[in-house]
């Protein structure tokens, strides 16, 4: 994909997760890397927040008992192949963590990554929600023993 001169916009091309982690590490702003390609992060929402406080409060007790703990979205994960970075609504690390480098600032361990997925529009997630709802879907994490019905995660976040 090379950068043509009569283009309006330039098309990018692929960069190395080593120019993504420099140029990240002095951004203001989050981005994610997939695969050679950067997009922003936008800000989390009052849902968002919500939902994520929910989940950490519903958990915390059975991380405890685990040698695990519970962190929200400043943190950012790398898969294990690293061809991927990202910042998920939450981890779950158990054990000593993994970082990528003498930053600290990327874990490399999570036992469970937590996407949080609340929609722009109430109209947008409530067939959603309510398909869940109506079938008891729950989060079950076996090494923790910890079950929860989704509702009791995402009760109170359709503000």
């Amino acid at each position: 994909m090379e950068n043509e001169l009569n283009e309006a916009v330039p098309k990018y091309d692929y960069i190395t997760t080593s120019q993504y982690l420099k140029s990240e590490r002095m951004s203001e702003y989050k981005s994610e890397y997939f695969q050679g390609y950067v997009n922003a992060v936008s800000g989390a929402s009052l849902k968002h927040n919500i939902t994520a406080s929910n989940l950490a409060s519903k958990i915390g007790h059975f991380l405890n008992e685990a040698n695990c703990r519970m962190l929200q979205s400043e943190m950012r994960v790398s898969t294990p192949s690293h061809d991927s970075y990202m910042y998920p609504g939450a981890v779950i690390v158990c054990g000593e963590p993994a970082l990528e480098d003498d930053k600290f600032d990327t874990f490399l361990n999570p036992s469970v990554i937590f996407e949080i997925l609340v929609a722009r529009r109430q109209s947008d997630q409530s067939w959603k929600f309510d398909d869940m709802a109506a079938n008891g879907l729950e989060l079950s994490i076996q090494t923790i023993n910890f079950k929860l019905a989704l509702e009791a995660i995402y009760n109170g976040s359709s503000l």
